[in-house]
């Protein structure tokens, strides 16, 4: 048989780019579903947030965030921000450079289960990137997975 689980979880980020591990949330998730071998995937509801599976050294975490900074900077004229020309309330922000960054890193990630529990290398871990906070986060997790035998 085949075990679908998914669950929301929320998570409130404090900065405008903001690396949050959650590898432990998808752990916890994958073994109270007392699964078998399967696949997790964590999807991020947001086109400003992104998910990944990276080393989280602090030193590496700063070399990522000058990379995305370059590839889309903050304060460069984007279409996207002529808030007037797209007819949009004075209040909505000016976040092209995160919609970039996060077509660059993506929006969801798949990782392996085993004997119902998360399975990463060894430095692997899950990562948010919040590029456009500080606001409140939604990500998804599915889980799908054979029942123990």
């Amino acid at each position: 048989m085949t075990t679908i689980q998914s669950e929301d979880f929320i998570f409130d980020t404090k900065e405008s780019l903001q690396f949050i591990d959650i590898t432990d949330d998808v752990a916890r998730f994958v073994e109270k579903q007392k699964t078998g071998d399967g696949l997790v995937t964590i999807c991020s509801q947001h086109t400003t947030m992104s998910v990944v599976i990276n080393e989280g050294e602090e030193l590496l975490l700063k070399d990522i965030r000058d990379h995305l900074y370059e590839f889309a900077p903050l304060g460069k004229k984007y279409r996207h921000d002529n808030l007037e020309k797209r007819k949009c309330p004075p209040d909505e922000p000016k976040n092209a450079h995160a919609h970039l960054q996060a077509l660059m890193l993506g929006g969801n990630q798949s990782a392996p289960v085993r004997a119902g529990m998360l399975h990463l290398g060894q430095w692997q871990r899950i990562m948010l990137i919040e590029l456009d906070g500080p606001r409140q986060r939604t990500v998804s997790m599915t889980l799908v997975a054979n029942d123990r035998i």
